[in-house]
C-alpha cells in the first residue's frame, strides 16, 4: 500500500497519466481489500476510512465504476450502523453513477437498495418509487425473476399504506407476482 501511495504521488508530480491510472487501479483494489476485511471483522469505522480512501483515488483516476462500488459499499456500512440518512445519500450517489454508466442491472440494484433503506426508515412512498423503477428495468430486461420479486415487494408495500386504492394495487401486484412465478415454472419444464 505504501509503495503504491508513493508511486501515485510521483506519477502525479510527473504528470504521467497512464502510470497514474495503473497505480490508481491497484491502490483502489488494495484499499477495497483492506476495507472489506475490516467490515467482515465488524470494524466499521476502519472500513469506512479505507472505502473513503478508495473513493478518493477512484475519483482522481476517473474510474466511475469503482467510484460507484465505493458509494454502494459505504452506503451499506452506514445502513448496518443504523445511519439511514447517510446510507441514502451514498446509495443515491451510487444510483446516479449507475445511470451515468448506463448499467441497467446495477441501476436496478441501486434502486432496490434505496427502496430497502427507505422502507427501513419508514418512507414507504420513496420505497415504492424506487421499486417501481426496479420493476420497469426488470420488464425492459425481460427478467421474470426480478419482475416477480419487485411485484411481491411492491404488493407488500402498497398493503402497508392501507388506503383502499393501494389495497387494490397491492392485490394486482401480488397476483402478478404469482403469475410470473407460474410462468417461470412452465419455462423450466
Amino acid at each position: 500500500m505504501e509503495h503504491l501511495q508513493t508511486g501515485l504521488e510521483k506519477a502525479e508530480e510527473g504528470q504521467l497519466q497512464n502510470i497514474q491510472k495503473d497505480i490508481s487501479r491497484n491502490l483502489v483494489r488494495v484499499y477495497q481489500q483492506i476495507a472489506i476485511e475490516y467490515q467482515d471483522q465488524g470494524q466499521f469505522e476502519n472500513a469506512l476510512q479505507y472505502f473513503e480512501k478508495c473513493l478518493d483515488v477512484s475519483r482522481r483516476a476517473n474510474d466511475r465504476e469503482k467510484e460507484a462500488e465505493c458509494y454502494q459499499q459505504i452506503g451499506t456500512i452506514y445502513e448496518i450502523q443504523g445511519d439511514l440518512e447517510q446510507s441514502i445519500k451514498y446509495r443515491q450517489d451510487f444510483l446516479e453513477l449507475c445511470i451515468e454508466n448506463r448499467n441497467k442491472s446495477m441501476t436496478g440494484y441501486a434502486h432496490k437498495q434505496l427502496a430497502e433503506t427507505h422502507e427501513k426508515g419508514g418512507n414507504i412512498s420513496a420505497a415504492i418509487k424506487h421499486l417501481l423503477e426496479v420493476l420497469n428495468i426488470a420488464i425492459e430486461e425481460l427478467d421474470k425473476k426480478a419482475q416477480a420479486e419487485a411485484a411481491l415487494k411492491l404488493g407488500l408495500l402498497y398493503s402497508k399504506e392501507g388506503e383502499r386504492k393501494n389495497m387494490k394495487r397491492s392485490v394486482e401486484l401480488l397476483n402478478s407476482h404469482f403469475d410470473l412465478l407460474r410462468q417461470g415454472e412452465k419455462e423450466k419444464s
